[in-house]
């Protein structure tokens, strides 16, 4: 079981692998608690691991599309839902923040909510932040305006709120006063939503158990 304070938020990171969610924990603990992806865009994480920052207890999950196809999604998937069924000493998930990065053109920030769908139920949305990602990597003004047409049009029609975020990187380092307007507005949005029940995520999991039995036996 994973054990952690009881009076933190627990949160969750999940996305497309390559999308900054490692980044993005760098950032948030001020130190290289945990590898990013290489210059070849080579993906990194293959393990749950959690990070206890100041205010939140983060757990970081294996993202979609392994760049070497050491994990499918199916397993990955498999991963999450026992991270999530395991955490101890709450019954409670204060959020999924979903990651997306800008430059993918983010159209995959459908598949990765239905996912999410998929795995907690369709109660996922009151407890989901999708936080955008590399907007610095697009220089042509056009095109980020349509990258964040394309992503915030999605979290509407999905209605699910979202957040930009600036990560730390070879090239660039939030100032003080960057980094506490960051964390500050990151903080409010993560309370904002309504935790995800655990019971909620056995209960979705073991109808679908059950369908799946059913549809064996017909």
């Amino acid at each position: 079981m994973l054990s952690k304070p009881l009076s933190k938020p627990i949160v969750l990171t999940y996305g497309p692998s390559r999308t900054g969610k490692s980044s993005f924990i760098n950032t948030i603990m001020k130190a290289n608690v945990t590898p990013v992806g290489s210059f070849n865009n080579e993906s990194t994480t293959l393990s749950v691991n959690s990070f206890e920052a100041i205010q939140a207890t983060i757990f970081d999950v294996p993202g979609k599309y392994d760049s070497k196809m050491r994990m499918t999604n199916t397993e990955i998937r498999q991963v999450i839902i026992e991270t999530v069924l395991n955490i101890s000493d709450t019954d409670k998930l204060s959020a999924v923040l979903v990651f997306e990065a800008l430059p993918n053109q983010p159209t995959q920030l459908r598949s990765t909510l239905m996912d999410l769908e998929i795995m907690l139920g369709p109660e996922y949305k009151k407890s989901t932040l999708v936080v955008l990602t590399k907007a610095d990597k697009i220089v042509d003004p056009e095109e980020l305006a349509g990258a964040k047409q394309t992503a915030e049009g999605i979290c509407q029609q999905y209605k699910v709120p979202f957040i930009y975020v600036k990560n730390n990187h070879k090239n660039f380092t939030l100032s003080d006063a960057q980094y506490q307007e960051q964390f500050n507005n990151l903080m409010g949005k993560i309370k904002s939503l309504s935790p995800y029940l655990l019971k909620e995520v056995q209960h979705y999991q073991k109808k679908i158990a059950e369908r799946a039995k059913y549809l064996e036996l017909t």
